[in-house]
């Protein structure tokens, strides 16, 4: 028995050792020590140290924000570094050996951190803190007086001192810097710009430009004997790149003849070069490890660091949120909310503030919520089976059950039928078919064909469906309505603007809409579905009225009479307002429509009789969204600011809340995975080209998922994805979350003489009519 206890604790140290001895993977921004010993980088979220030939690693920061972009001083006492542990990027330094960070800036723009200067006076950093793009700046590190160079139209980034102090090299233009393969008018180019620091005097020269090449070129960098070396897509993969900067002029300029010479030949890119200060070596990132290689000669060599350390967080989250919902649905009998927070769902009592029930626990999303009629399932979508299908679950015994089962299509936006017989969904990532699913027998029935469908509502008798197509030739998005079991869509709105936020009246007479079919302002508007009878056959006789009042007694569901001539001429306008319409909901009596705006700063709720009318001011200065009425027509419900939900009681006006507290344990890495293949797979269903621009796209996700394993900042995730949708050679590709904001720097209107070094500052110019132009400025 001793022996067996022995042996299994052999395997756990063993398993132990092995994890702890696995090398680090996607470390990040390194650079060079001065003597060369050394290499500075961030990993997790951290600054790290390691022997510049590899091995240990050496955590010098533990906080919970990014740290980045780590650079030593040319002494090799400090190490500057970015971080956002006050919002957004500013410059910190911090002893090379470690202790407490000093913030150097405290401007609410990113500052990103460059280089130092070989004196070590001051700090060289890109921001666009008082420019529409980009510009270079010098920071002195002891006072933290800080000077702008240059005035630019378009980003000017990356900027290294030269050896002599002489010249600051920078990029001017480029993408996304994860972006492979463009080629255009925001190509990426190597500047210098002459400088000279005597005193507290700074001059600048004519920047001229160093490289002439119809593709990119970053992240420059001059070694003492004049050589640039910097990153270039010359051959189609960015590797790294060298040109002499002596000789090759003409009248003083820059011809940018000289030879160009290829220092790597990766098959995959390098990022963030640094170069030693004796100009021998480059360390580098790639295939998400570092790298050093030699300037005058040699083979590249991965460079092995061990990192291990506890991270900065809990894998497993036990959550109590009390906010943060993204949606949420009213039950029919008004007395349950259902809502989603962090993808899963919640049902809590609108009367009762507390402990939320958890209907649904899955590490993947869920969300479309919809609620049955007879308000004991709710329909959504998720992804936990591979693909975004359709899933109902009981409320009350949490008992789930797929709807769907198409992997090669997504399926989105499920609503019950009012019989709560079917429900109805749209299939494909561009609309390709309105479909319903009969929830006792499973038979599906495609009621159209698309493609572009977006948005739909049921009738109130289920008898009808109304939809919304774009059609992609002229952008024009109209509303339609078909019999529900299918049938030929009639084209109801008939102009050429966007129409959609369709809700039936419960009454079945009308049906309401958002569109921007008037000067392009997104107004309400009212379609009657029948045309208007005369007053005399409208009143009837008195037998006639009690007959169709017994009638509407034994119907539980309203008769939907639809009178297609010329319905589209049927439409009115009902709000006129010059700001855009958001959210709005119809009264259940159907005899008022409430509806969101923000007329100059801040949003408020308005109504106005379906019938039109006067508009109402029913709340100001609150957020809110999804807005939903409870079936006796005296509370609004709707989403607010940070995910609570919050209603509005009529007539009185008074705002509550409906307080809930939902208990999730989230583990952050299934999590991150999650989102990655959720982005993963809307790119594949939604790219532009079904050949994905060439790229093996499922091979990518075979790439870029397993680093999640070494993720614990969020920027390093929205990174590690970044790269992923670099491979694509898109415009307009980017993933990002939410942020911690800090104090805003203010815009005051007016410029700071550059030359006045204190004390204060000195107004050298103020914008006219801008805050600091008021009379009592």
């Amino acid at each position: 028995m001793r022996k067996a206890v022995v042996a299994i604790l052999l395997v756990f140290v063993a398993v132990a050792t092995a994890q702890d001895l696995e090398p680090a993977r996607f470390l990040r921004f390194p650079a060079f020590s001065p003597d060369g010993k050394q290499i500075a980088f961030s990993y997790m979220g951290d600054i790290w140290v390691a022997p510049a030939e590899g091995g240990n690693a050496i955590r010098l920061t533990v906080h919970p924000a990014h740290d980045i972009r780590p650079r030593f001083s040319p002494d090799g006492k400090w190490i500057a570094f970015n971080s956002n542990r006050e919002g957004n990027y500013d410059i910190f330094l911090m002893p090379a050996t470690g202790g407490r960070p000093k913030r150097l800036t405290y401007h609410s723009a990113d500052d990103i951190l460059g280089d130092w200067s070989p004196d070590g006076r001051w700090i060289v950093f890109s921001s666009n803190r008082d420019h529409r793009f980009a510009q270079i700046y010098l920071l002195e590190v002891e006072t933290g007086y800080v000077r702008r160079l240059t005035s630019d139209e378009t980003n000017l980034h990356s900027p290294t001192f030269s050896p002599d102090g002489r010249y600051i090299v920078f990029c001017r233009g480029g993408t996304s810097w994860w972006r492979k393969g463009y080629r255009g008018s925001a190509n990426s180019e190597i500047w210098r710009l002459p400088i000279t620091i005597e005193g507290d005097r700074i001059a600048t020269g004519k920047p001229e430009r160093l490289t002439y090449y119809e593709g990119n070129d970053w992240f420059p960098m001059i070694s003492p004997d004049g050589t640039l070396y910097f990153v270039s897509d010359r051959t189609g993969v960015f590797n790294i790149w060298r040109m002499p900067l002596s000789g090759t002029r003409d009248k003083g300029q820059w011809t940018g003849k000289a030879k160009v010479e290829q220092v790597t030949n990766h098959a995959d890119r390098v990022l963030y070069p640094n170069l030693s200060r004796d100009g021998r070596f480059i360390v580098y990132e790639h295939d998400f490890s570092l790298w050093v290689v030699p300037t005058k000669g040699g083979k590249p060599k991965r460079l092995t660091i061990f990192a291990p350390s506890d991270e900065p967080q809990n894998r497993l989250q036990r959550l109590t949120l009390t906010s943060q919902a993204t949606e949420f649905a009213l039950s029919p009998d008004g007395k349950q909310v259902a809502f989603v927070v962090r993808g899963e769902i919640f049902v809590v009592n609108v009367e009762r503030d507390g402990e939320a029930k958890r209907i649904t626990d899955h590490p993947y999303r869920d969300f479309d919520i919809d609620w049955s009629p007879d308000g004991r399932k709710l329909a959504f979508i998720s992804e936990r089976d591979g693909n975004r299908e359709v899933y109902i679950v009981d409320v009350r015994t949490r008992e789930l059950r797929r709807l769907t089962n198409t992997p090669d299509a997504a399926e989105s936006n499920p609503e019950w039928s009012p019989t709560g017989n079917y429900v109805a969904f749209v299939r494909g990532p561009f609309g390709h078919q309105l479909c319903w699913v009969d929830v006792n027998t499973g038979e599906e029935k495609v009621v159209v064909e698309g493609p572009f469908i977006g948005e739909f509502a049921w009738s109130p008798d289920g008898r009808w469906i109304c939809f919304n197509r774009r059609d992609p030739a002229n952008n024009v998005t109209d509303l339609y309505i078909v019999p529900w079991n299918g049938g030929e869509p009639v084209n109801v709105t008939r102009m050429p603007y966007w129409n959609g936020s369709i809700v039936w009246t419960k009454d079945g007479k009308n049906i309401v809409f958002r569109s921007n079919r008037t000067d392009n302002n997104v107004d309400i508007y009212v379609l009657p579905l029948e045309r208007p009878k005369e007053k005399l056959d409208e009143e009837g006789s008195e037998s006639e009225k009690k007959s169709q009042e017994r009638k509407e007694g034994e119907k539980k569901l309203p008769e939907v009479k639809i009178d297609f001539t010329d319905i589209h001429k049927r439409i009115r306008r009902l709000t006129t307002t010059v700001f855009n319409e958001g959210s709005f909901a119809v009264s259940p009596d159907s005899k008022t429509v409430v509806f969101v705006a923000t007329p100059v700063d801040q949003p408020e709720i308005w109504s106005v009789p379906l019938e039109g009318g006067s508009l109402t001011r029913l709340a100001s200065g609150v957020s809110a969204s999804q807005l939903q009425f409870s079936p006796d027509g005296n509370r609004i419900y709707f989403l607010s600011t940070g995910g609570t939900i919050r209603y509005l009681t009529r007539p009185a006006g008074s705002l509550g809340s409906v307080n809930f507290t939902a208990r999730l344990i989230v583990d952050r890495v299934v999590e991150l995975q999650h989102m990655f293949d959720e982005g993963w797979r809307l790119l594949k269903e939604q790219f532009y080209d079904e050949k994905m621009h060439g790229v093996d796209w499922d091979a990518m996700r075979e790439k870029y998922r397993p680093l999640i394993e070494h993720v614990a900042a969020k920027e390093d995730f929205y990174a590690l994805v970044s790269m992923m949708l670099g491979e694509l050679n898109a415009s307009h590709l980017g993933i990002g979350g939410s942020t911690v904001s800090g104090p805003e720097t203010a815009y005051l209107g007016v410029w700071f003489d550059p030359e006045h070094r204190g004390p204060g500052v000195k107004i050298s110019a103020v914008l006219k009519n801008s805050p600091a132009d008021k009379d009592e400025s």
